[in-house]
């Protein structure tokens, strides 16, 4: 049975999906491609198959008042704003921000007390997200310990209650405009990077599970309104599993589920959608929503593959970053997932794929979210069917909005990195060709985000040239 998402933002009750019909079951003919065009992307009129869901959610915030991107942040309308990993960056007010063990310092004092709470940079963080537009995603828990020789603050706490107190005053400062409160990070991970224990959790299994029972009760059963969920899953799945299990049996609360995906290929993300909401269904969260709250372009975790990782997200080729995206983005728009928030836009982060490390500059991943920007604005999903069987990595997503505008987007990301040669792409635009303001924006190796004039074939049907690693969005 096909999900079908109406609202993108009704509190995302259930784990709806909207679906791109195939060609075949658009009924749109195959035909044979004349001489220099390459791929054929038709829009068809057909009804709405769902919203643009909020594929450009981020784990990260705009700069501090010392760097220059708050506006670029900003006009992207950035939906959602994971709040996670703040500690070993100074420029966001840390290390005294956000984590529960650093706005409540001495876990041995009183709880009931606010003297004992720290809340000023916290408050300034969260101001500052909220004024570039963006909704607070907010992480209880530690801090992230893998930069550490030794672990500190990630061991289960001496009173179960206590922490669950704690974290309940956090959430009471914040919950009105604050919705959405995930627990933790990572319990699953056994080791993190060099063989180096777990950075986020340093308890067993067990003692984790009736640690988010024991916290997700109390806050519910206290805000009522917010939605409580976690933990952000790194990819042992068998054990999400056990867990899940556990959290129905002692009937704790799970709004939602959020997980983690790294991969060089788009489908791969877009299979473990599949397999995450497959896993919710089965262990009787069918209403949960599930969340890919990190994710990035990773070809391998050893040294020279991380290194070449981050010269996709922002180095010498951030163009074939930009190309994954949009392609993301794309793809996990007809899977079920509700939102996706990648990984790591903070300042001077090497992961950051929307802006420059050093400066803050926008990068060709940055537009990819800019051409989402406007694909969420019309808001209606509207079905297109992409014929490529000779062009490696072309996808398109499709909207209209409700004053007769449309949009698409269109992304070339060939993985197999061999693919040199430009494509000549057709574009089946129902009315536009009685248009005048259509516009094509482009960004590849060489533009960002510019606007260039189509090709227009005598039947008023136009084509757009891809160079690889590109993306266009086009609107009319």
């Amino acid at each position: 049975m096909k999900r079908i998402l109406f609202s993108a933002f009704a509190a995302f009750a259930s784990a709806a999906v909207a679906q791109n019909p195939s060609a075949e079951a658009l009924d749109i003919p195959r035909e044979a491609l004349p001489p220099g065009i390459d791929a054929r992307i038709v829009v068809t009129t057909n009804a709405p198959v769902g919203v643009i869901k909020p594929m450009n959610g981020a784990t990260g915030a705009p700069g501090s008042k010392n760097t220059y991107n708050f506006r670029d942040w900003k006009a992207l309308s950035i939906p959602f704003a994971r709040i996670h990993d703040m500690n070993d960056r100074i420029d966001y007010a840390n290390p005294w921000a956000v984590d529960v063990s650093r706005v409540f310092r001495n876990f041995e004092a009183d709880e009931t007390d606010i003297k004992n709470y720290r809340f000023d940079e916290t408050d300034w963080l969260l101001q500052r997200i909220e004024s570039a537009g963006s909704k607070v995603f907010y992480r209880l828990g530690p801090p992230n310990e893998t930069q550490l020789s030794a672990n500190y603050e990630i061991f289960p706490p001496k009173d179960y209650g206590k922490y669950a107190r704690i974290c309940a005053t956090i959430v009471g400062r914040y919950r009105k405009t604050v919705k959405d409160w995930e627990f933790w990070n990572e319990p699953d991970r056994e080791t993190g990077p060099g063989g180096k224990r777990n950075a986020y959790w340093g308890g067993s299994r067990e003692e984790f599970i009736r640690l988010y029972v024991t916290v997700a009760k109390h806050l519910k059963a206290k805000y009522p309104d917010i939605r409580i969920g976690g933990p952000s899953i790194s990819g042992d799945f068998a054990w999400a599993e056990e867990m899940l299990a556990a959290f129905k049996r002692a009937e704790a609360p799970l709004d939602f589920f959020t997980w983690h995906s790294y991969a060089d290929d788009p489908k791969a993300i877009a299979e473990k959608c599949r397999e995450v909401r497959a896993l919710l269904d089965r262990t009787g969260f069918e209403k949960a929503e599930s969340i890919l709250a990190s994710w990035n372009y990773v070809r391998g975790w050893d040294r020279a593959n991380l290194d070449y990782s981050h010269k996709v997200h922002g180095g010498a080729f951030a163009a074939k970053g930009g190309a994954f995206v949009a392609s993301v983005m794309t793809a996990c728009q007809n899977e079920p997932v509700d939102r996706l928030m990648i990984k790591d836009v903070y300042s001077g982060s090497e992961w950051n794929p929307l802006f420059d490390s050093v400066l803050n500059e926008p990068l060709p991943a940055y537009y990819a979210f800019y051409a989402w920007k406007h694909l969420a604005k019309l808001g209606e999903q509207v079905p297109v069917a992409v014929f490529a069987e000779k062009v490696e990595g072309l996808s398109a997503v499709a909207a209209r909005g409700r004053d007769g505008r449309r949009g698409l987007l269109v992304v070339r990301a060939p993985r197999s990195g061999n693919d040199r040669l430009n494509v000549n792409v057709r574009l089946e635009l129902p009315g536009a060709e009685a248009k005048a303001d259509l516009v094509c924006h482009l960004t590849d190796v060489s533009r960002s985000y510019t606007e260039v004039p189509l090709e227009r074939d005598p039947k008023g049907r136009f084509s757009v040239i891809l160079k690889p690693d590109s993306f266009a969005y086009i609107e009319y």
